[in-house]
């Protein structure tokens, strides 16, 4: 199972590892041109390749959990689940994130 504790990370390396594949440079060269570390850079494209596979090994259903009605601050209030995708939602997350985190595991 792939955890993603950000899931606005994915979109984020989505598109670095799209601009460095369309480059034209290696992956070395585009790391360093970009201040990323070749070490970052493959574990995030073996991340999202993982991720890829997993999707679409299973189906799209999209699941959302309530956590327990009392809460203190750190405390999970949610757990999205798309696949093997999950994200958990803290009491207190801006309605605006919740809605990102849910485009960004839609793309997924």
């Amino acid at each position: 199972m792939v955890v993603v504790r950000k899931p606005e990370n994915l979109s984020l390396w989505q598109e670095r590892i799209k601009e460095c594949q369309n480059s034209g440079m290696t992956v070395m060269n585009w790391c360093a041109a970009n201040g990323i570390s070749n070490k970052t850079y493959y574990y995030w494209h073996r991340k999202l390749t993982k991720l890829q596979e997993m999707q679409s090994e299973t189906s799209s259903s999209f699941f959302f959990e309530i956590g327990q009605s009392k809460y203190r601050c750190s405390e999970v209030a949610a757990t999205l689940r798309t696949g093997m995708l999950q994200a958990d939602i803290y009491t207190g997350t801006d309605e605006r994130m919740i809605l990102a985190i849910c485009r960004a595991m839609k793309t997924c």
